[in-house]
């Protein structure tokens, strides 16, 4: 195929935006799609009208606050900054009259049609013309006119190639040659670039409704609301430049799909968009192989007895789909039987019985996960009811509650009963300059204005102002009935016994095996690149298709069975003991994680209802035991009996080898300076899940010998996450110069942060990175929790020097805003409060569990 020159590609359209079902509102730009939460589309239609050019951003800021709350301003404005700023309205009335004449004009005609080699292209536009003129064929200009029951009649393949026309259009010219089993192609120009295809063969799936939803999987929306929320979308003009090369890929795709329509053969030119998309974008030209979606409103359910589509055609695409299934890496040849030649009707070609080994919230929350999304699979989860449940608090991120309550779906009335989490809203840290602190809040923050205006980050966002008053987003005092402002940029302090105790519960309600046992030996097969067994204490041989390692520290099937390699991070993070103990806090709640700095480490502290549960992170190179529980007894002398939990921190080489799969400690890990340890977890959850269905090589007995290809690029992209995290709690130790002990004026000067020191370098010499597009775009976090907003916390907040640019808000704006916040955070209660309020009114908390569910799921 040729190539298109550069100058053929076309410029970005304007974005557009649509709301789902659930309230988000899906935007496609030049870039391609972004989902958005917590915004509604009126607000967003209001904001869009001021934006007239003259209206600046302190002035919108103070006209929104007056009508919303902080969080919601803040939270608008950074999606406007973001990818609306191009946005164009729209006449809604325009386009549902348009959507109603199409339905009107399409109605059903009952034709019966002829597959005789002939074209009729429907559009409006240069692109149409030509092709119409290449092909000697018809072309029809207004889709709502025209005697449709000639037209059809004689027709083998409809190109369409409307322009500025509402999708609802396109779906409706899509169902009529569905029902009148006439082969389509569809060309569309998009925000992100011009589309070429699906070429669509009655009965054989895959129509222009599925590449269009299909690609909207991420936002865990059903396709039907998907399909209603994508008709929203209007095509826009094709520029005249990226014309001629389209006519070519078209007036090629026709003449193969003709001479199939025919009973003949393309004669060397194959068609080529059977079974995928062709889009050229500002990037260039990419081909997206796409699947039918399940239970598509348009082109499922057809009756295969009342299609006439040529078998020629329904061939070409069975084999066009072969040809994929053998160019997959390392996949099994299909067999010449058209039965076996689909994965579906083969379930023995496919990976389904899951043995996870080891409990606690890695093992139960990967279980549960499984079962939720993957329902057809065999889970059993082996653990040894001897073993104890290591009871310590365990810090979490706003994912933690999205994902247990929108892709679990556990309620969260019960998870309060039976676990009692508290709210946390972020991490203040005693750190850095000898005196003081500073907050490290969830959710948006401005840096540049606090810094410049108040010399510190206190008024950033309204989460640091609460976690400054020891409250949370709960109003009680003067609100009747009392009302809950509690948003996605929430998290949990998770007691560790009780919240495994409860997940066991939910894994048996769910249908979850459970094997009560301790594995003694691990079996391999005679590569030792494959698990064949475990093998137990009393003598049983459990076998499974895939093995989830979650045994912890052991890592008992991913380093002692199939001896991944270790990584140790040991050049940046020097502590290697953990020494944990409770404190009674005497109904203090407070809303944060604390990170105190200490002589050859730091302590944290995670708030339960009646007692904080304190650890002291240190490096035994600078520090005996005995010293450690010493230092913390003075400045904890409540305390209770301590105990040590040795670790070393790092990751393995492979999160995915043969057939293991390596989940929380098992596979990697860092001192809680961050509250990773449950968020990489989940992380890592999600890329488990998208690999299935599980598919294998070859079969050996009864053993399923994983793919290599999608394991491979896992690995590197999980191992990046950790490798990432590794330089961002790197910056922690480098520029604390609270306390001047050995063990920190070593860190100072020996710390390995490396891999940043570039991002060190422009921080000092630009300002802060995420008010810098420049900087933004040199760099991409793995994870947006430690991303630019994050490095730039972290380094203020230590006072590392740096140039400082003008503010976008001005003082007088600054301090209305700052003010406004404080006002807010004046009418909340502290913690303890309000979680006896939240337990008095569950209804509080469902409100809370909606917000995460109008933001959709952690993964699909």
């Amino acid at each position: 195929m040729k190539s298109f020159r550069g100058e053929d590609v076309p410029q970005p359209l304007p974005a557009q935006l649509t709301e789902l079902a659930d309230g988000r509102l899906l935007v496609r730009h030049a870039a391609g799609l972004a989902l958005f939460g917590g915004v509604e589309l009126e607000r967003v239609e209001a904001l869009r009208a001021r934006i007239d050019g003259r209206s600046n951003l302190e002035t919108l800021y103070q006209d929104l606050a007056s009508q919303l709350e902080v969080p919601a301003v803040d939270r608008l404005l950074s999606l406007f900054e973001g990818v609306l700023w191009n946005v164009e309205p729209q006449d809604a009335g325009a386009v549902r009259a348009r959507s109603a004449r199409a339905k009107a004009a399409w109605a059903e005609t009952g034709a019966a049609p002829r597959h005789e080699s002939s074209v009729l292209v429907i559009g409006n536009g240069t692109i149409a013309r030509r092709v119409a003129k290449a092909l000697d064929a018809s072309c029809l200009e207004d889709p709502n006119e025209g005697p449709w029951r000639e037209a059809l009649a004689g027709c083998s393949l409809l190109i369409c190639a409307l322009e500025d026309t509402a999708y609802t259009t396109l779906i409706e010219i899509q169902r009529r040659c569905m029902r009148a089993s006439i082969a389509s192609l569809f060309i569309t120009f998009d925000a992100d670039g011009i589309r070429l295809g699906p070429t669509t063969v009655p009965g054989q799936g895959l129509c222009v409704a599925c590449a269009q939803v299909g690609g909207l999987h991420g936002t865990g929306a059903a396709p039907r609301d998907l399909l209603a929320a994508v008709t929203r979308f209007r095509t826009g003009r094709a520029s005249a430049s990226a014309s001629e090369p389209l006519v070519r890929e078209l007036v090629r795709e026709a003449h193969a799909i003709l001479a199939l329509a025919a009973g003949g053969s393309a004669k060397g030119a194959a068609p080529q968009l059977l079974t995928s998309t062709l889009l050229l974008g500002p990037n260039g030209r990419t081909r997206y192989p796409a699947e039918p979606v399940p239970d598509c409103d348009v082109c499922s359910g057809l009756d295969p007895a009342e299609l006439t589509t040529p078998a020629a055609l329904s061939a070409a695409v069975q084999q066009q789909r072969l040809a994929n299934a053998r160019r997959a890496p390392r996949q099994a040849t299909p067999t010449s039987s058209t039965a076996t030649s689909n994965t579906a009707t083969s379930k023995d070609r496919l990976g389904h019985r899951i043995g996870i080994v080891g409990g606690g919230t890695a093992g139960y929350l990967t279980a549960l996960a499984l079962r939720r999304k993957r329902p057809e699979l065999d889970i059993t989860l082996i653990e040894s009811s001897r073993l104890p449940i290591i009871g310590v608090g365990e810090a979490t991120t706003p994912l933690m509650p999205q994902f247990l309550h929108v892709d679990l779906g556990l309620d969260i009335a019960e998870l309060y009963r039976e676990v009692r989490p508290t709210l946390k809203l972020g991490i203040r840290f005693a750190w850095g300059a000898p005196e003081g602190c500073f907050n490290y809040p969830f959710g948006p923050i401005h840096v540049l204005e606090p810094a410049v205006y108040d010399g510190d980050l206190l008024r950033g966002s309204p989460q640091s102002l609460l976690m400054a008053a020891g409250a949370v987003a709960v109003e009680g005092r003067e609100a009747s009935p009392p009302r809950s402002h509690l948003d996605v940029d929430v998290a949990y302090h998770l007691d560790n016994q009780p919240f495994v105790h409860y997940l066991r519960r939910k894994a048996a309600e769910r249908g979850i095996a459970w094997v009560d046992a301790l594995v003694r030996d691990v079996e391999l097969d005679g590569n030792g690149e494959n698990v064949t067994a475990l093998v137990t204490e009393d003598g049983q041989r459990l076998t499974y298709d895939l093995y989830v390692d979650c045994s912890g520290f052991r890592a008992l099937l991913i380093e002692k069975a199939l001896g991944s390699p270790f990584k140790s991070f040991e050049s940046s993070l020097y502590a290697d003991r953990a020494l944990v103990a409770s404190v009674p806090n005497h109904g203090v709640v407070q809303p944060y994680t604390l990170a105190e700095t200490m002589n050859a480490g730091w302590c944290w502290s995670t708030p339960q209802r009646h007692e904080d549960h304190r650890g002291y992170v240190f490096s035994s190179a600078f520090l005996s035991p005995e010293e450690a529980e010493r230092e913390m007894r003075s400045s904890n002398p409540e305390m209770g009996d301590a105990r040590l939990i040795p670790f070393r921190t790092g990751r393995h080489e492979h999160f995915w080898r043969g057939n293991v799969v390596a989940m929380g400690n098992a596979y990697g890990f860092v001192e809680p300076l961050e509250s990773t340890a449950l968020h990489m977890l989940i992380r890592q959850i999600g890329l488990l899940l998208s690999a299935f269905p599980l598919r294998y090589s070859a079969q050996h007995g009864d053993q399923c010998v994983i793919e290599r290809g999608l394991p491979r690029l896992l690995n590197r992209r999980v191992g990046a996450y950790w490798d990432y995290l590794r330089w961002f709690l790197a910056l922690h130790y480098r520029f604390n110069h609270r306390l001047d002990t050995p063990f920190w004026r070593h860190c100072r000067e020996h710390v390995d942060i490396s891999h940043h020191a570039e991002l060190v370098d422009a921080f000092r010499e630009r300002g802060p990175l995420s008010y810098d597009p420049a900087l933004l775009r040199s760099f991409e976090a793995p994870d947006p929790l430690w991303g630019a907003e994050g490095i730039d916390v972290l380094l203020m907040g230590q006072r590392v020097p740096s140039h400082l640019p003008k503010p976008r808000l001005g003082r007088t704006g600054w301090r209305q805003r700052a003010r406004l916040f404080e006002d807010a955070t004046r009418q909340m209660l502290p913690q303890a409060q309000a979680l006896e309020l939240l337990d008095r009114e569950p209804e509080l908390l469902h409100d809370w569990a909606r917000a995460f569910e109008r933001f959709g799921p952690a993964f699909p």
